[in-house]
């Protein structure tokens, strides 16, 4: 998976909607919009009331700023969306889909595995 032409992500802005063409025909994020905070992205999808799907492939992204994160699809009123999160982002999907999805995604995901076996040593689980 490339990044084309996706903005580096900074520490507040770890979510960037993509083009659902360019991610399911060609596996590359071609952005929609600058990347937006994660907390502002969790607003509207709470607020909105729509669901967050993990896909039922391999999302990894690889090379670029969004590396090691994954992309997710949001089911909204309007139709489906899709969204590179960072790897640094991807822990606040917890509670947002199920625990078996959550799991099996940070099993298959290093960056979030490392992030998930720090915060259990931290003891910030």
């Amino acid at each position: 998976m490339t990044m084309s032409t996706a903005p580096a992500p900074s520490a507040d802005q770890g979510v960037l909607w993509i083009s659902p063409g360019g991610w399911e025909d060609q596996m590359e994020l071609h952005p929609l919009h600058d990347p937006i905070s994660l907390s502002t992205w969790l607003r509207i999808i709470s607020n909105g009331d729509m669901e967050v799907i993990l896909l039922p492939y391999d999302t990894l992204i690889q090379g670029g700023p969004f590396d090691g994160g994954r992309v997710v699809a949001v089911e909204a009123d309007n139709g489906r969306h899709f969204f590179a999160l960072a790897a640094e982002a991807l822990s606040a999907l917890q509670g947002l889909v199920s625990r078996q999805a959550y799991a099996e995604m940070v099993h298959q995901t290093p960056r979030l595995a490392g992030i998930e076996a720090a915060r259990a040593i931290l003891g910030q689980q």
